[in-house]
């Protein structure tokens, strides 16, 4: 299995920002996901994984991210052992991301 990469908010933004983003994969719950997410995530939540994978290219990195960092790893594990090469994990979840956020809940 390819090791899970940890990333802080500020290395994920510089990956989102790349000329080759990776998969931005939410995998939090629907209403969760409607209330705050970082722009252009595909929600996925963790209970439908199994069931949606072949949705998803292996051959594509994937940045992972919940609400504290602990769905999304237990998503990166899963991933990485079904043959996911490049799996990062958004360390502490979107309450440590400073970017820009989108949702109902979101004040602009």
């Amino acid at each position: 299995m390819p090791p899970i990469e940890n990333l802080s908010a500020s290395e994920c933004a510089a990956r989102l920002d790349g000329n080759e983003p990776p998969l931005l994969l939410d995998v939090r719950t629907p209403r969760e996901h409607r209330s705050h997410r970082i722009p252009g995530a595909t929600a996925l939540p963790l209970h439908e994984l199994a069931d949606r994978i072949d949705e998803l290219d292996p051959n594509r990195p994937v940045l992972v991210y919940c609400e504290h960092g602990v769905r999304s790893l237990s998503a990166c594990a899963f991933l990485a052992e079904r043959g996911f090469r490049d799996v990062a994990n958004l360390q502490g979840g979107i309450v440590r991301w400073t970017g820009p956020l989108e949702g109902e809940n979101v004040r602009s």
